[in-house]
């Protein structure tokens, strides 16, 4: 139904835009006062379903579909991101919630591999795809190669990392940031 919901582009999209924010806000509402935040997996997966929503949010205000493996991609990364945030989180006992007595590092170390290794497989799918024919076929290998990059420098970085916090992680390392901009701009440049 969502699919179906998304595909139809710009006919619509009013409806289509208040359905996934409506989506967005019961989401929020489950978390915070039905305190799916106390429920081990849950709450990883509502905070990892806020960047699936803003992707389908994005798509609808462009007419676009989203792409399968695009979806993939924005799944594996968020939930990678909120794992390694709850293992911060866990490992620095900075949170007095129940939850984390649920959890177990390693538990949360093997989903945190799981993830980051599916989203970089989904990653490289998604760049083929978007690829095909443009920019002399290089784009793909140009856009995996820093995506690739950019998920050891992530890991690096939250590794070091005091807090975990993305935004934290991604504004305060340089070198993210360079791989950031030199992947928009494989996006611009036809590569001879």
């Amino acid at each position: 139904m969502l699919n179906e919901l998304i595909s139809r582009g710009k006919d619509g999209s009013a409806i289509q835009l208040y359905f996934v924010l409506g989506i967005y806000i019961l989401s929020n509402i489950g978390y915070s006062v039905f305190r799916f935040k106390d429920r081990p997996l849950l709450d990883i997966l509502i905070v990892s379903s806020g960047y699936l929503l803003r992707l389908f949010y994005g798509s609808i205000l462009s007419g676009t579909k989203v792409s399968i493996w695009l979806f993939l991609t924005v799944l594996m990364i968020s939930l990678y991101i909120s794992i390694e945030k709850r293992k911060k989180e866990f490992l620095l006992n900075t949170s007095y919630r129940d939850v984390f007595k649920l959890y177990s590092e390693t538990y949360l170390s093997m989903c945190a591999m799981l993830t980051l290794i599916s989203g970089v497989i989904f990653f490289v799918l998604w760049t083929i795809e978007i690829g095909g024919g443009r920019m002399n076929g290089y784009f793909p290998y140009i856009a995996s190669t820093i995506g690739i990059i950019m998920a050891l420098e992530y890991m690096y970085e939250v590794s070091k990392s005091d807090t975990g916090d993305p935004i934290i992680i991604i504004l305060h390392s340089w070198v993210l940031l360079v791989l950031a901009g030199l992947f928009v701009m494989s996006f611009m440049v036809d590569i001879i």
